[in-house]
């Protein structure tokens, strides 16, 4: 059976757009309002949702809110979608739990691999512990060969996080012999291991294979991104960033996870 996505947009050439891109795939149901959306979720439980922020009278957010507080909805992967690019709609998307932003118009192949990584094999659960774990921090492994951008994330991480710094993506994995770790934060254009290689190796590595992994690029391109994706990222990120993005990201990779399937 195919999964079960809902996209909402109120332009309908976007709507077009979405189920005629993805329905061999997918099962996409598309539709033209927030309030339409809560309307057909009454009676059908999508496995994705795909939604549009600017939006009238019901914009995304407001969906958004409405659908993380519905106790059957409150963990399905959405992923939002804006004609506006800035930095702090996707800052404001990640703290109402949101999984994914992204600009539009945008790269079809992106936008499948961001649906891709979502539904298989992990998505983000956001979900309040009942009995939460002991505060203990996390460790984060941040690999870069610029010094500077290692000290910076180093002095900001370190706030809330235990941080080890790597200057090649080789130096880093044979720490990663002797070291667990929560999350790794890598740069692409490292050599003589860049960060495309790292992230190859790090993913074939048993004990590695669900670890989040963030990677940053001093070049704004797609088909990295999607790159990225491909080689099971969880998230890519433009220097220089915006530290409250880059904050988001983190938590929400580091909240509990959902192992639907195996890779």
């Amino acid at each position: 059976m195919k999964p079960k996505i809902l996209a909402i947009d109120d332009e309908p050439m976007m709507r077009t757009i979405l189920t005629s891109t993805f329905k061999e795939v997918y099962d996409v149901v598309a539709v033209g309002s927030g309030e339409k959306a809560l309307e057909w979720l009454e009676e059908n439980l999508p496995d994705l949702v795909i939604c549009d922020i600017q939006m009238q009278p019901m914009d995304g957010y407001a969906f958004l809110d409405i659908f993380r507080n519905r106790p059957y909805t409150e963990n399905t992967p959405i992923i939002m979608l804006s004609g506006v690019e800035e930095k702090k709609e996707r800052v404001k998307c990640y703290r109402k739990k949101a999984q994914d932003f992204l600009s539009k118009p945008f790269n079809k192949d992106e936008l499948f691999e961001l649906i891709s990584k979502n539904l298989d094999p992990i998505y983000y659960k956001h979900r309040k512990e009942v009995n939460p774990a002991p505060s203990v921090k996390k460790k984060i492994l941040v690999i870069d060969d610029d010094p500077t951008m290692r000290m910076i994330l180093v002095k900001f991480l370190s706030v809330k996080y235990i941080v080890e710094a790597k200057g090649d993506g080789q130096a880093a994995l044979e720490w990663l012999e002797r070291n667990p770790i929560d999350l790794v934060i890598c740069d692409i254009q490292m050599k003589p291991m860049n960060g495309y290689d790292f992230i190859t190796v790090f993913r074939n590595r048993g004990y590695s294979k669900h670890t989040p992994v963030i990677m940053l690029s001093g070049e704004e391109k797609t088909k990295e991104r999607v790159r990225c994706y491909q080689l099971r990222a969880q998230d890519f990120l433009t220097k220089p960033f915006n530290p409250e993005e880059l904050e988001e990201l983190i938590n929400k990779n580091l909240k509990p996870v959902n192992c639907a399937r195996k890779w």
